[in-house]
């Protein structure tokens, strides 16, 4: 099988799956640049991959991306060399797939907001729709910590006013999650559901007030 073709069968077996949209576009593009590689060396069918030239690709990460980056990228493909192996696409893919070792990422903290910090932003939120979107936004952000994509993913529908929870997330992986919320987020989060205007066939919660063609369409990443 070619090279591309298995990339792309992956990649529809992680959606059937049930992975998040971000995790697959994470394969998807390391998967692109290996196989670009790869080309680059000759190979353009699984069967003529051998573990010399994983071990070349993955030498030569380090000399580009930093440890996590690396982490990543090798995450990708092992995943994809033993799903090929477990398709019988390739004839000793989880082999090739042993040659390459997970690098060490060192632990970092991760940067937070401090109460203070958050308390401040909230209060630059004026009474315009926007503002009141974003006060919703931000406060639920930080009683939830939701990742970006999870965060993104919501519709009113999760939200359980009752027990104070956006329920039913689709977590890292896959799994079905909850996240808390409290009294003061519940407050602003029915403020703007009262004023939430979407397109039509829209269930975002988050919605785009840029006034264009956006206007009431799924907030973004790069808009968030």
């Amino acid at each position: 099988m070619l090279l591309d073709a298995a990339v792309h069968e992956f990649l529809a077996a992680k959606r059937q799956e049930g992975l998040s949209a971000a995790t697959i576009q994470k394969y998807e593009w390391h998967l692109l640049r290996l196989t670009l590689w790869l080309k680059e060396q000759g190979v353009v069918e699984l069967a003529s991959i051998d573990r010399g030239a994983l071990r070349r690709w993955g030498a030569g990460l380090r000399d580009v991306w930093s440890p996590a980056t690396c982490k990543q990228a090798v995450t990708a493909v092992r995943s994809w060399l033993r799903w090929c192996q477990a398709e019988g696409l390739m004839e000793g893919a989880g082999n090739c797939a042993g040659v390459l070792k997970l690098p060490k990422v060192p632990l970092a903290m991760q940067r937070t907001l401090t109460g203070e910090e958050l308390r401040r932003l909230l209060v630059s939120c004026d009474g315009s729709a926007k503002g009141v979107r974003d006060a919703a936004l931000l406060s639920l952000l930080g009683d939830s910590a939701l990742r970006r994509a999870e965060f993104l993913s919501l519709t009113p529908g999760h939200l359980d006013f009752q027990r104070g929870i956006v329920a039913g997330v689709i977590r890292k992986g896959g799994q079905t999650g909850w996240a808390p919320f409290g009294a003061a987020t519940a407050e602003r989060l029915r403020r703007w559901l009262a004023i939430r205007e979407p397109a039509e066939g829209v269930e975002a919660l988050w919605l785009s007030l840029r006034g264009d063609a956006t206007q009431g369409r799924p907030l973004t990443g790069d808009g968030l």
